[in-house]
């Protein structure tokens, strides 16, 4: 079911805006004179496979309405959810969704019975058009999930609606502490949200920590979707060091069992130096280096991994162990019987085997990691958190198997997002590495999310703006059939509706120019929505610049035009007499003639100088001639004399 049809009376920049969304319907639309004109909708000529059933491309110039296109349509159909009524704003306009007409009740429609006889529903609203609560939609709208994703920091981006999964980076860097393993600390009050004593960390670290999950959960799952690892990117496992998890810090901190499991942690700590407080001789200039055991070291890690794992289930769980049970797990690996048949085992080997493929660090000073975290419950975690692990062909199905086999056991329960271990990718992404990683893991976050709360969906409409900022030319070239490929994956149970703003011109030439929607705007004025005016499948991108992103002025940069037309204006005016060109400026110029790149107005150019120069250049080739004469002529003298 897709959106097929909007018409805006008036938001921000739009005024009297239609517009027709590709869809799976048959008709397009256009409101004017209080009537619905209907139109057959000619087929669209591609398809882009077995689980989208179209896409939109919207371009424009910067300020020309996309994002505020995209915030409105948002804000007016993605308010209707699982039976629930919520909307952030009233809407005064016309929506076709589906079969449905949504018409606010003071719009005049005087053809309301052509729309009928075709089929369509019509629903007259008040503020918005989902403020009814039908039962009948329960079938079809309430299936239907919108998915909204920019990487800008802008309010807009912030919106968030009843029905909307806002993966921007806005909304994620406020709302990533919901599924982080990290305890927040709020930076405005100066108050840990988990007012447990545990070490605190603000919302962008929370977000960074998200980030690197979903991301490692990405790549072990689509790794031919990742075109920019190599053998030298590897991860970095924390696992170990319950201070950095609010998963693994007691709900009772006053019952025997948590007692008993922190003075266990405390004692395996001792093992990784004796001494939670360093001692150094101030007297002395030699600072104090221990060195690292990695097999014992390691050997330490799993232990505490182990803990952690009897952490999480029993604060879900509330069961009693005794001591010796406990010890049984942790030193001889005898897992307790109510944990039996629950893949604990497996979980445990998994861990171990990445762990034998990790690099530890071989020494370091005690009072500098002391003094670099202050902040920290235990700043020993530092020696044990750093376990470099190559990601390669071995690694890759063994990450995936821990992250999987951690969701399995520990998301028993209606939290659907606890985990013992996080991870840290190094080197650390570029700019566009991180936006390409960004899309897409957000993307396989929110149905797998999805598919775990909303078992009944079955469309999903995708709103992404400008997603390929940040990419290398190669990588907006592929982008539209990565994603195309990513979305016609095993996600049978969905259809996706794709609506698209760019100014990517690669991803035009994806698109036929019945998929591509223009926005224009003339001064003041409304924008308007214009087709192209040729053919956009396969075309050059320089006719697509020229044309769907209004290029008026060219395609080189404006400081360079700017250089090239002051020479042109310097060399016609010299030929006019009327003015003289230095020689300073002459060398300048020939100098920025040599450098130009486009063929045809270097050739231009050069003629021209030529033209200009050309009695100055052949006098300046015959002293030059006559100079190497000379040195020749006085080596001979010199030859002869001294014979």
């Amino acid at each position: 079911m897709d959106i097929k049809f909007i018409w805006i009376k008036e938001h921000q920049l739009l005024k009297n805006f239609n517009f027709n969304f590709c869809h799976d319907g048959l008709h397009e639309f256009q409101y004017e004179n209080d009537g619905i004109v209907i139109h057959s909708k000619q087929e669209y000529p591609i398809a882009f496979g077995k689980n989208i059933t179209n896409i939109t491309g919207i371009a424009g110039k910067n300020g020309s309405g996309k994002s505020s296109f995209c915030e409105v349509v948002l804000e007016s159909i993605a308010t209707y959810r699982d039976g629930s009524f919520g909307f952030y704003r009233g809407f005064n306009g016309i929506v076709c969704f589906g079969d449905h007409f949504f018409i606010k009740n003071e719009i005049k429609v005087a053809n309301e019975e052509d729309l009928a006889a075709l089929g369509y529903q019509i629903v007259r609203y008040n503020e918005s058009p989902f403020e009814e609560m039908k039962h009948e939609w329960r079938s079809s709208f309430a299936k239907i999930r919108f998915i909204y994703y920019s990487n800008f920091l802008d309010r807009k981006s912030g919106q968030w609606v009843n029905n909307l999964y806002n993966i921007s980076t806005q909304n994620y860097l406020l709302y990533d502490k919901i599924y982080s393993t990290y305890p927040i600390y709020n930076l405005q009050s100066g108050n840990s949200i988990d007012h447990k004593k545990v070490d605190k960390y603000t919302e962008y670290e929370t977000h960074v920590v998200q980030e690197d999950f979903r991301n490692l959960r990405f790549i072990t799952k689509f790794p031919n979707f990742v075109p920019f690892f190599g053998e030298h990117t590897f991860v970095n496992l924390h696992s170990s060091y319950s201070g950095n998890n609010r998963f693994l810090n007691p709900n009772e901190t006053s019952t025997n069992v948590n007692e008993q499991l922190s003075e266990l942690e405390s004692d395996i700590f001792n093992e990784v130096y004796p001494n939670f407080h360093v001692q150094i001789e101030k007297t002395s200039s030699v600072k104090q280096t221990i060195t690292v055991n990695q097999e014992a070291h390691k050997a330490l890690i799993v232990k505490l991994y182990k803990l952690n794992i009897l952490k999480t289930k029993y604060n879900a769980e509330m069961r009693q162990m005794d001591r010796k049970i406990i010890n049984k797990f942790i030193y001889e690996g005898e897992v307790p019987n109510y944990l039996q048949n629950n893949n604990i085992e497996e979980l445990i080997e998994t861990h171990r085997k990445l762990l034998e493929h990790g690099q530890m660090m071989h020494e370091f000073q005690p009072d500098i990691i002391e003094n670099r975290h202050k902040q920290t419950k235990d700043w020993r975690f530092y020696i044990i958190e750093n376990v470099n692990i190559p990601l390669d062909k071995i690694t890759i199905p063994l990450f995936e198997k821990l992250i999987n086999l951690e969701d399995k056991i520990l998301n028993t329960d209606q939290i659907s997002f606890k985990r013992i271990s996080n991870y840290t990718i190094y080197p650390h992404l570029s700019s566009g590495q991180s936006s390409y990683l960004s899309l897409f893991s957000r993307l396989y976050d929110i149905i797998l999310r999805n598919e775990h709360i909303y078992k009944d969906s079955e469309n999903l409409i995708l709103f992404l703006d400008e997603a390929e900022v940040g990419f290398h030319p190669e990588w907006s070239r592929n982008f539209l059939k990565r994603l195309t490929d990513f979305l016609n994956l095993d996600f049978i149970r969905y259809k996706f509706q794709i609506i698209l703003t760019t100014h990517n011109p690669y991803i035009l030439s994806d698109l036929p120019s019945k998929n591509v929607k223009l926005f224009y705007q003339n001064g003041s004025s409304s924008p308007t929505v214009n087709k192209p005016k040729s053919e956009t499948f396969g075309a050059n991108i320089y006719d697509l610049l020229a044309d769907s992103f209004f290029l008026e002025n060219g395609f080189i940069g404006e400081f360079a035009k700017e250089k090239i037309d002051n020479i042109f204006n310097d060399l016609t005016s010299h030929l006019q007499g009327k003015i003289n060109i230095s020689n300073t400026r002459r060398d300048e110029i020939y100098q920025i003639i040599t450098i130009v790149g486009e063929p045809l107005i270097k050739r231009q150019l050069s003629r021209l100088f030529d033209q200009v120069f050309r009695t100055e250049i052949e006098l300046k080739v015959i002293d030059e001639q006559i100079e190497k004469l000379n040195q020749v002529k006085s080596r001979i003298q010199k030859r002869n004399d001294s014979n």
